[in-house]
């Protein structure tokens, strides 16, 4: 067996169409033999290294297992709607738990990397406005952190070397379904937005985050780790920041609270996560949301090139 700094070992990621899902996909190619897992057939599906299927489905987990033997594994598969979590738990708990159980029975010998989430956390009165660290109590407020957790003990179960690695508000430019997008197409159209005072987290890029996840497997982390960005901020104030980066109009922007905008999910006022231990793991600080957008510029300058 290779070691997990070997550029030989094999990793196989599943998620890898996701908002994070892509950006590991990019990270892991240089440093792994990589094979990448879809619930969805991608556009390009000529790659050898492509593989599709369900995996709360156990059968289709146990004829990928028949196929590739990685040792490691990233999860980064998720439902993560965490509203549609709520109505929807029964599909909830087959993407974020069953498949976790699956992937552990069918691959045992693997290093199983974990992505988990805020949510595991709700707003704990003795911490107050302080951010959780990994060894805080975990309490999840909606059905999206249940699973989550739920998932995250299922995989330090099965072995002490696995690895659960907490984020939080992912963004990005080049995936849809993530904040950023949200208020970028939106001020692009001139369309009127509101963003939560109440909401509280700290943001990190996808690609600062994958860039992380690929230390922490690299250096053979085990345990449980967070990784977010170095501000904390609510989400009007990072709309806001989006608007003033990218030229457009931050009027379009109105504030607003939760109890103003119900929905079925509940959320932790204070979110986010205390980063600390991971910043002295590798040595290395959190990054910034300007250095996410400064990424994003740089990208979006190239296409347009």
């Amino acid at each position: 067996m290779h070691s997990q700094n070997d550029s030989h070992a094999r990793l196989l990621l599943t998620g890898a169409g996701g908002v994070l899902g892509q950006r590991l996909a990019t990270g892991v190619s240089d440093s792994y033999h990589s094979f990448l897992h879809y619930h969805h057939r991608p556009t390009d599906d000529e790659a050898t290294n492509v593989y599709v299927g369900d995996l709360s489905n156990p059968e289709q987990v146990k004829s990928l297992a028949k196929q590739i033997d990685p040792e490691i594994i990233i999860n980064s598969a998720a439902y993560a709607d965490v509203d549609r979590c709520e109505i929807e738990p029964e599909i909830s708990k087959r993407v974020n738990v069953d498949a976790v159980n699956n992937l552990l029975q069918f691959f045992p010998q693997a290093k199983f990397v974990q992505i988990s989430t805020d949510y595991v956390f709700d707003d704990h009165d003795r911490r107050g406005s302080s951010p959780p660290t990994p060894d805080d109590p975990t309490h999840p407020m909606n059905i999206y952190g249940k699973h989550k957790l739920e998932a995250e003990q299922a995989a330090m179960a099965a072995s002490n070397d696995n690895l659960v690695i907490r984020v939080n508000t992912l963004f990005d430019h080049t995936v849809e379904r993530n904040f950023f997008r949200f208020v970028y197409d939106s001020l692009m159209r001139k369309k009127k937005i509101f963003g939560l005072t109440d909401q509280i987290s700290n943001p990190i890029s996808a690609f600062d985050c994958a860039r992380l996840i690929v230390k922490l497997v690299e250096k053979g982390a085990s345990g449980i780790f967070h990784i977010g960005g170095k501000e904390f901020i609510n989400r009007y104030e990072f709309a806001k920041q989006i608007a003033r980066s990218f030229d457009l109009d931050e009027a379009l922007i109105s504030s607003a609270t939760s109890d103003q905008h119900s929905r079925p999910a509940r959320r932790p006022s204070y979110a986010g996560l205390d980063c600390r231990i991971t910043e002295e793991y590798l040595g290395l600080p959190m990054p910034s949301i300007g250095d996410g957008f400064s990424r994003i510029r740089k990208e979006m300058e190239e296409k347009r090139a």
